[in-house]
């Protein structure tokens, strides 16, 4: 996955706003959504929202962004970009921290909350494409088009994407509970 581009071709319906009071509320109708993507591809809620601030930023020194044909899908390339890029030293960290430390969620006797724990610690150590591919996909319920879309791929290369992802995060899965 490449650096994104500004220079998108405008859509029929699609400019972007063009006064700083529109900045504010482009941020108001995409940060909730951005944060809980950029959480669920790094695990983390600081990160995350760090993340969302650092776009937002980068696209605010540019504003008015240009011509961006689905700012949407934008946001979301540059969330999957500023987690995987900007945050890879932090990942490892917390992969091995998460081998290593006691659970990110607080005990509560739930056997289904400990399972989510489980479920997101495996999705911490896949690689970084095969991460975005199925947070889009299947967290955020995103089409495999959409997906192809927001990262600027094949859809043939998100369907394999989707496919040795879900394979390795069921071997991770499984070595989890052998370990147990």
């Amino acid at each position: 996955m490449g650096p994104l581009r500004m220079d998108c071709a405008v859509g029929d319906d699609a400019g972007p706003p063009q006064e700083p009071a529109d900045f504010d509320v482009v941020f108001r109708a995409h940060q909730d959504g951005l944060v809980r993507l950029a959480g669920l591809l790094c695990g983390d809620a600081r990160q995350a929202e760090d993340a969302v601030a650092e776009v937002f930023a980068r696209l605010y020194r540019r504003w008015p962004p240009g011509t961006i044909h689905n700012l949407d899908a934008y946001l979301r390339r540059a969330i999957v970009n500023e987690v995987g890029e900007g945050f890879r030293r932090r990942a490892r960290a917390t992969r091995l921290l998460a081998r290593q430390a006691a659970p990110l969620t607080q005990p509560s006797g739930d056997d289904g909350v400990a399972e989510r724990d489980r479920v997101w610690r495996a999705m911490l150590r896949l690689p970084r494409r095969q991460r975005a591919v199925l947070v889009l996909r299947y967290f955020d319920d995103a089409s495999e088009a959409r997906v192809a879309e927001i990262l600027a791929l094949p859809v043939g290369t998100v369907k394999s994407n989707a496919a040795r992802g879900l394979e390795r995060l069921r071997h991770i899965l499984g070595e989890d509970d052998d370990a147990h």
